[in-house]
């Protein structure tokens, strides 16, 4: 089950400051004396060693959390930390869950063994950063939306205005040439207020993906 898993079960001994896992191997194996002198494929590796394949920047919190277990402090402590290793050449960071409670105290009821695990969560991590992007580019998203919602109602007023406020002086005017003069001005800003609805509706279809296209040949230099 911890092989299918890849769970990492170890102990640690206070006293010889050494660590003993393997990834294959169950509690019980880990446990006996061949373990100890590293027989049957168990894997000893010192403190100093643990704590060199350690990010730096999380050294300090690791070491407290295990201080504070051995110490009395926590009966079990559970992190997430980085480790560093060598992939193709390049120093990479992968991620670790441990788990950890005392095995055995002394006399005196001071810890002397730890046991605990370890699971590589890298993909899990990435993962995670992956949700917290794509929920900051909804947020951001949602943030555009509303600045363009608030911009496409200052542009529709503007047209609108002017086809509101001529309407009104071409019921009040007598004069065939002023009248004239509105009915221009109302009809430039018509176009201007259809331009605009279809401009949006265009693009309410790019964001559902259903936009047509027309493909037909165009001369570039017309068009610029």
């Amino acid at each position: 089950t911890l092989g299918v898993a890849r769970i990492i079960p170890w102990i640690w001994d206070l006293e010889s400051h050494t660590i003993a896992c393997e990834q294959n191997l169950v509690m019980r194996q880990i446990q006996t004396d061949a373990s100890a002198t590293g027989d049957s494929g168990v894997h000893i590796i010192s403190e100093e060693e643990y704590f060199k394949n350690v990010h730096p920047d999380d050294v300090d919190y690791l070491t407290r959390l295990y201080r504070e277990l051995i110490e009395g402090q926590k009966r079990y402590i559970k992190c997430e930390y980085r480790v560093l290793s060598d992939g193709e050449g390049e120093n990479a960071v992968d991620w670790m869950e441990v788990n950890a409670s005392v095995l055995q105290t002394d006399t005196s009821g001071k810890p002397v063994k730890l046991l605990g695990s370890m699971l590589m969560i890298t993909a899990r991590k990435r993962q995670e950063e992956r949700l917290v992007q794509a929920k900051e580019a909804a947020k951001e998203s949602d943030r555009l939306k509303s600045a363009f919602l608030a911009n496409m109602s200052h542009e529709i007023r503007t047209p609108l205005n002017a086809i509101v406020g001529f309407s009104n002086l071409l019921a009040t005017t007598d004069d065939e040439e002023q009248k004239q003069q509105f009915v221009n001005i109302i009809d430039t800003n018509n176009q201007l207020l259809l331009q605009l609805v279809a401009d949006i509706l265009d693009l309410a279809k790019v964001e559902a993906n259903t936009l047509e296209f027309i493909y037909k040949s165009t001369d570039l230099n017309e068009l610029l």
